[in-house]
C-alpha cells in the first residue's frame, strides 16, 4: 500500500469515527422517572413504576400488589399532550396474571409515531384490540404519562392473551359496553400512576 493510499484510508477512518462520535454525543440521554402506584379505591400506595424516555419512545415498568390472585390484568399507557390537554393516546403495553399473593409485574415499550387501530384481514379497524384512542405520539420526552392497571376477571383457559393484551373484558358482568351475563363483578380500573415529562 502506497503512502498516498494509506493517508486517504486514515483520513476516511478519522472522518467516519468523528461523525459517529459527534452523532452519539448529540443524542440526548434517556430520562427516567419513578412514581408510586396508587389503588384508586383506597388511595394507598400498592407498588412502584418507572418510565424511561428517549428520542425514540418510552419504556414503562410497573410492579403492584393488592390484586385478586390468579386474575387477568393489563397495563395501559395514557399519553396526554405536552401541555396536558393536546390530545390523548391510549394503548395496551403489557398484561399477565396476578400471582398467588396478588402481585404482578408489567413491562412494555412504545415507539414514537402514529398509534392507530390494528386492521383485520379486510382492512377494517379492530377497535376492541390493543388501542383505545388513536393518536400521534411524536415526542416521548414531552407528554404527561399515566399507567393504568385494569382487571379482566378470572383467568379463562384459552383466552388469557385476549384478556391481558386487548380491551376484551373476559368474564366481567359489569363491563360498561359488553357485559357478560352471569359473569363476575370486575373492579375495572384498579390502580394508576403518573409521570410528568
Amino acid at each position: 500500500m502506497s503512502i498516498k493510499t494509506l493517508k486517504v484510508v486514515l483520513t476516511l477512518a478519522v472522518l467516519v469515527a468523528g461523525s459517529l462520535f459527534s452523532a452519539s454525543a448529540m443524542a440526548d440521554p434517556a430520562t427516567e422517572t419513578t412514581a408510586p402506584v396508587l389503588d384508586l379505591a383506597t388511595f394507598t400506595v400498592v407498588g412502584t413504576s418507572t418510565v424511561v424516555r428517549n428520542d425514540n419512545g418510552v419504556h414503562a415498568e410497573l410492579s403492584a400488589g393488592s390484586l385478586n390472585p390468579g386474575e387477568a390484568y393489563s397495563m395501559w399507557i395514557l399519553i396526554f399532550g405536552p401541555d396536558g390537554g393536546d390530545g390523548l393516546t391510549v394503548r395496551n403495553l403489557s398484561g399477565g396474571l396476578a400471582d398467588e399473593l396478588g402481585n404482578i409485574n408489567f413491562a412494555g415499550s412504545l415507539k414514537e409515531g402514529v398509534v392507530t387501530f390494528p386492521l383485520d384481514d379486510n382492512g377494517n379497524p379492530i377497535d376492541w384490540y390493543d388501542v383505545l384512542f388513536e393518536g400521534e405520539f411524536l415526542d416521548a420526552r414531552a407528554g404527561f404519562i399515566s399507567l393504568v392497571v385494569v382487571n379482566h376477571g378470572p383467568k379463562i383457559p384459552g383466552q388469557v392473551y385476549e384478556q391481558t393484551h386487548t380491551r376484551y373484558e373476559g368474564a366481567c358482568a359489569n363491563h360498561p359496553v359488553n357485559p357478560v351475563p352471569g359473569g363476575v363483578i370486575c373492579q375495572n380500573t384498579l390502580q394508576t400512576t403518573f409521570h410528568r415529562p
